[in-house]
């Protein structure tokens, strides 16, 4: 399979990744910045679940989506990015290298997913979202 091919089908599963999980999301931050919030104003949620149906009830079904298109748009980058070069990288060390079974450990260690994931973390507690771009970035 093409490279540009591995691209797109990185950005369609990050795409729906984050366009499924988008409501969990929201449901987790209201969640979280409700205790924040002067007791006259707490919505009280008692579970994620109970998030859903307030934010359903009270703003209608599309308000789960609110705040997704920034998410999606950065899980498709990611998703892009790790998936086609992890599969890139296993071809390579298996057809080209003859590396056999070993080229999914040699992939693993050249596209690490979680040391990515782990720095994307650490920017994000240190940044400061000054547009679109910066947020995307971090």
């Amino acid at each position: 399979m093409p490279l540009i091919q591995k691209a797109f089908i990185g950005l369609t599963a990050g795409a729906i990744g984050a366009c499924v999980g988008s409501p969990a999301d929201l449901a987790l931050i209201r969640m979280q910045a409700d205790s924040t919030l002067p007791a006259a104003q707490r919505r009280n949620y008692k579970n994620a679940f109970h998030a859903l149906y307030r934010i359903t009830a009270d703003e209608g079904v599309l308000a789960l989506w609110k705040g997704a298109g920034p998410t999606v748009v950065r899980a498709m980058a990611l998703n892009m990015g790790m998936l086609a070069s992890y599969d890139q990288s296993v071809e390579l060390f298996r057809d080209k290298l003859g590396a056999g079974e070993i080229s999914t450990v040699v992939g693993k260690i050249l596209v690490p997913r979680n040391l990515v994931h782990f720095v994307l973390l650490l920017l994000k507690l240190n940044a400061r979202f000054l547009s679109l771009c910066n947020c995307l970035c971090a």
